[in-house]
């Protein structure tokens, strides 16, 4: 990969991320030096701030102390409440998303070529053993692949016959593709469009969803949290499973486009049932080996000639890399969507229990941290492990 085209990105990303976080930054660091708020900082404020830091009593504790107030007690009353710590939150998760956007979107544009160009040339150096130029039953790795998937098969068979002994997250992985299969035989009749296809994304991402309730319901896990904290958490439980189906949502027609895609081998626009279970048919038990490996074969050999050329490995990876930029884009959104939705609830929470209310004082705030020199920061915990009641 070319190193000035890589250092010329990483400037150029560098770049956008300082466009991203640098103005946040900036705003809350000129209200903290803007005593009065008149939207100007003198020199008055400045030698105030200069002198806090210098004087003996104002130790690091005492400008973070009051940088933080500044920050977090929006509206100029002394103390700083729930929702003030959450709107900042939330916006400091938000300018985390961003940036992690703005590397993926980076990256994925300026790289792709690049990427598709590395994977197609180390595939056919690697794999095409007797250097015709095309991976096919001639090179090696054709029956090393036939030998895993029949070694697969078997593990399967093992499994199907002693189910009792599955953890329930491999009976979940089993019974999605046990879905994905039921899929590929009832609906893929004449070929499944886009919208279908995004539909039964969204049931496997509800089927999900309640998964990870079963296990959060289960003893396993309720037995490793102390039971004021699981109370919480099965309360909050369902805001953040409306905060993943919204963000679901939001990504479901991009990411299922670029899965269609990838799927769509014949690029006729419909998912065939061979097409589907390409890679879900993999872990059915009840598939053979040449069954599987031909779907598979089928997902990159487009022309159907029993031969991988360089342009077919080129397309396969460029729809693999469109896949895994648009999942990794959904991931953060998820991830920033749960986050925002659980801030109010985790915070308003926290300064019930702590300080029994949910206004923070600086009095308050000064005995908090007394409490915590001397005790560490496990005094904090002693409020949250009690029972809604005391």
């Amino acid at each position: 990969m070319d190193e000035t085209k890589a250092d010329e990105v990483s400037l150029d990303m560098i770049s956008k991320v300082k466009d991203i976080v640098v103005p946040f930054v900036a705003l809350e660091i000129f209200k903290w030096l803007d005593r009065d708020g008149d939207h100007g900082v003198s020199k008055d404020e400045l030698m105030f701030v200069c002198n806090l830091a210098m004087e003996s009593g104002g130790s690091p504790e005492s400008v973070v102390k009051t940088f933080a107030w500044s920050v977090l007690d929006k509206d100029k009353n002394g103390k700083i409440s729930t929702g003030e710590v959450a709107n900042f939150v939330k916006d400091v998760f938000l300018i985390v998303a961003k940036t992690a956007q703005c590397v993926v979107d980076t990256f994925s544009s300026a790289f792709r070529g690049d990427a598709v160009q590395l994977v197609a040339q180390q595939a056919i150096q690697n794999l095409d053993s007797n250097d015709d130029g095309v991976i096919d039953e001639s090179d090696d790795v054709w029956e090393m692949v036939k030998s895993g998937i029949a070694e697969m098969n078997s593990s399967l068979a093992e499994i199907k016959d002693n189910q009792e002994g599955l953890s329930e997250l491999q009976q979940n992985l089993f019974s999605e593709v046990k879905a994905v299969n039921e899929f590929a035989m009832q609906e893929a009749e004449g070929g499944v469009d886009l919208t279908k296809f995004m539909k039964f994304n969204r049931k496997l991402m509800e089927a999900r969803i309640q998964f990870a309730k079963t296990m959060l319901d289960s003893d396993e896990v309720s037995d490793m949290i102390p039971p004021p904290i699981f109370a919480k958490i099965q309360d909050w439980f369902p805001i953040v499973e409306m905060a993943l189906m919204k963000a679901t949502d939001d990504n479901l027609e991009s990411v299922s486009k670029c899965a269609f895609t990838l799927l769509d081998a014949n690029g006729n626009g419909r998912l065939e049932k061979e097409e589907i279970l390409g890679f879900a048919g993999l872990m059915n038990p009840e598939r053979s080996v040449d069954e599987k490996f031909d779907a598979l074969l089928a997902l990159v050999d487009t022309d159907n000639d029993r031969k991988i050329t360089r342009e077919e490995l080129l397309a396969f990876a460029s729809k693999a890399f469109d896949l895994a930029s648009c999942s990794a884009s959904a991931g953060i959104d998820i991830y920033a969507e749960v986050c925002i939705s659980l801030v109010s609830l985790v915070l308003d929470h926290g300064f019930q229990k702590i300080i029994g209310g949910n206004e923070l004082t600086e009095a308050k705030f000064e005995s908090i941290m007394e409490s915590i020199q001397e005790d560490g920061p496990e005094v904090l915990l002693g409020p949250l492990m009690e029972d809604e009641d005391n």
